[in-house]
């Protein structure tokens, strides 16, 4: 920032101090908005994404050797403008806060440029009551801790950090200690070559020896950017964990095979036989077709009718479970279970929705069901690799959220098998920081995506999965092969087109899910957990303070509609048909990261009340009852479906034939086919001649023909 810059920041922070209209903490929050704009323009020509502002003031300090005992000022500022923010009343303000705001800004002012302070700023850092820094207190213990690491001391294995709660004095984090956190090696070295500097980190499990270097048992990079459980645990295979598998399914398109079928089937017959333990099997498999038209049309009679079949043994297992006591006996009770319910976890950098969840005052399980016909190699409980992880890191989710003394049981139902079909899950915590460790190479493998820039013909990680095909078995080799045949057969310039769309497309995922801090507004997925309530209700982001007044969870349509409140933002910023997430806060700083998330659709919204309805019917309306004092609250949601799809589009695009990649990239000019298939138009259901309706007056394409109709009468 040049020198020339000085007198007018001065003559702003002047301006703001004796401002004579504005109350202390309106001083205190123009102060906080003045030192959040001198760090974005000290930054903004490094060309990264601080997804928060503690971020960008650590790797700013950094870069321009701020003293500690200022980085101490600007830090403990920066808290107290977030408290004045969160208290319209002012209560709890005090003038040596208002002092502390004057000397953050004209510290770092004299920092960035260079400048001398005036004596007219002099002035004003002599008068009022001033804070006296006690020497920060060194633990020996913390259960995890937020840091940014801003450099790399390779020879001495560390990594030179500043603690989110300490920030004014740089510590060492000791990597690849045998026994503890050697296991993270493969993170560190993504950080180093991946990630850079500066990068956010979570350590859990932190032991401080008596030089204050920090030992942590595991590494969370980027914990904003949330993984899903089920991609890290697709990773794990019978031969060890293949982090490249996550990369081809991110392009190779989804097809649902009669397994996978199968398993939505399952599903449906656990979610509707939990609500209705009597209902009848035909009943339940007739509305799967409802559910999936379009995977059942394509089908012969024969393979119907096999689905069918195997269909019953899922039913059979599911009900003796939901309705005869098998989950019973493992000491679940199916009437305090909870279907289908979602989990964030900003300690861990993950999240998930279990397929059930049993939980009272002293007691708690997971159930995951799996639809698979055979359980492929199956560890020494029974239970297939990837499944086992995915119980191991649903514990991990879960305790994040109700606590560490939670002891969850964790069970697979595998629904298909003749005999002992519900296993128990024990947990190991060595394979849960394994699992943790794939979850970073997960983020780095994003962030290695993000990194494309335009323009680029040769990324090495789609070489990877090209030097993977030969190495690999199975699904894993064909799904390698698949990729690899389609990004082979591209020329010079449609890779370059293929790199620069992938990443593109992984950029603009990065900041939906983290967001950027700019010191104006809230953005992206995370600020659901970074915003505090007053930034989220001056953001017009949330529907607080909501009163439960109607409770229709347990409905074949699960409704919930809920009385606004005086503390409720009239003017917040939500439509009717919104996807949106609810949940329980008992206190002011609560989100969603301290409670079970129920998702939702707004179906009504008046100005006296707001109607949602739940993605899932519920049978248990016990944890609608929250503690008196309590209230709901309703955030905008997320689906990443539709980065999903792009990856999906971008990867059927390059598997096309050269004319039509040529003509979609207009290489080619278009032109009228040769000899149009009038034959197959008059097929098509846009055809008048076609479009009559069915028997039951649905198009003929979302309805089953004659023949598996009549299948399904003789069932």
């Amino acid at each position: 920032m040049p020198p020339t810059a000085a007198p007018a920041l001065f003559a702003e922070l002047i301006k703001i101090a004796q401002h004579p209209a504005w109350s202390q903490r309106e001083k205190i929050i123009a102060l906080a908005e003045l030192l959040t704009r001198l760090f974005v323009a000290a930054t903004e020509k490094e060309q990264l994404a601080f997804n928060t502002l503690f971020a960008r003031i650590s790797y700013a300090g950094h870069k321009f050797n701020f003293q500690p005992d200022t980085l101490r000022v600007v830090h403990f500022f920066r808290r107290v403008s977030e408290k004045a923010r969160a208290n319209p009343d002012a209560a709890g303000i005090r003038e040596r806060d208002f002092s502390l705001g004057i000397r953050a800004v004209a510290e770092t002012v004299l920092v960035l440029t260079g400048s001398a302070l005036p004596p007219e700023v002099v002035d004003l850092l002599q008068v009022g009551e001033q804070y006296e820094f006690a020497k920060p207190e060194i633990w020996d213990y913390k259960a995890r801790a937020r840091v940014v690491a801003v450099r790399d001391d390779a020879d001495n294995f560390c990594l030179l950090c500043l603690d989110e709660e300490q920030p004014e004095r740089p510590v060492r984090v000791c990597y690849n200690i045998p026994d503890r956190n050697d296991s993270f090696n493969r993170s560190v070295q993504s950080i180093r070559k991946t990630f850079g500097f500066p990068v956010t980190l979570n350590l859990l499990d932190v032991d401080i020896d008596r030089h204050g270097e920090y030992r942590p048992r595991a590494f969370v990079i980027e914990p904003d950017f949330l993984v899903d459980v089920s991609a890290i645990a697709e990773c794990f295979k019978d031969t060890g964990a293949e982090p490249l598998s996550y990369l081809a399914k991110k392009f190779l398109p989804y097809e649902v095979t009669p397994q996978i079928l199968l398993g939505n089937i399952a599903n449906h017959f656990l979610d509707r036989l939990m609500t209705e333990p009597g209902a009848e099997w035909r009943a339940l498999l007739l509305e799967t077709f409802q559910l999936y038209p379009f995977v059942f049309a394509p089908m012969s009679d024969r393979e119907v009718k096999d689905i069918a079949d195997k269909s019953q043994r899922h039913f059979q297992t599911i009900r003796q479970m939901a309705a005869g006591g098998g989950f019973a006996k493992e000491g679940i009770d199916p009437a305090q279970c909870f279907l289908e319910p979602t989990f964030f976890s900003e300690q861990y950098g993950l999240q998930g929705r279990l397929d059930l969840f049993f939980k009272t005052e002293d007691k708690a399980a997971i159930v995951e069901l799996k639809g698979g016909a055979s359980v492929w190699k199956p560890n020494s409980y029974g239970i297939a690799r990837s499944h086992f992880t995915q119980t191991l890191l649903y514990d991990l989710l879960v305790r994040s959220v109700f606590g560490a003394r939670l002891d969850p049981a964790k069970y697979i139902l595998y629904s298909g098998q003749e005999i002992k079909q519900l296993r128990f899950a024990p947990t190991v915590p060595a394979e849960q920081m394994e699992a943790m460790q794939v979850r970073n190479q997960l983020v780095a493998i994003e962030r290695r995506l993000a990194n494309i820039r335009p323009g680029e013909e040769t990324v090495p990680m789609f070489l990877q999965l090209k030097g993977s095909v030969d190495g690999g078995k199975g699904f894993l080799s064909r799904d390698f092969a698949q990729f690899e045949t389609a990004y082979s057969g591209l020329s010079a310039q449609e890779r370059k087109y293929f790199n620069s769309f992938a990443g593109f497309v992984a950029r603009e995922q990065m900041l939906a899910k983290t967001g950027e801090e700019n010191g104006e507004n809230l953005n992206g997925n995370a600020a659901l957990w970074r915003g505090s309530l007053a930034q989220k209700q001056e953001g017009y982001c949330i529907l607080s303070h909501l009163e439960l007044i109607e409770n229709q969870a347990d409905a074949p349509e699960p409704q919930l509609v809920f009385r606004k409140t005086a503390h409720t933002n009239p003017l917040a910023n939500f439509r009717v048909g919104d996807i949106a997430l609810l949940y329980p806060a008992e206190a002011e700083a609560d989100t969603v990261l301290e409670s079970q998330i129920i998702r939702c659709n707004i179906v009504e919204l008046g100005k006296t009340h707001v109607r949602v309805q739940l993605r899932f019917r519920q049978f248990n309306l016990r944890p609608f009852e929250i503690a008196a004092g309590a209230h709901w609250r309703i955030e905008p949601d997320m689906m990443e479906n539709g980065f999903a799809n792009m990856h999906r589009s971008l990867f059927e695009w390059a598997a096309a034939s050269p004319e039509k990649r040529a003509l979609l990239l207009t290489a080619a000019p278009p032109r009228l086919p040769d000899s149009p298939d009038l034959t197959t138009l008059k097929k098509s259901q846009n055809c008048p001649e076609a479009a009559q309706p069915s028997a039951v007056g649905r198009p003929p394409s979302t309805v089953l023909t004659e023949e598996q109709a009549a299948i399904f009468q003789k069932i």
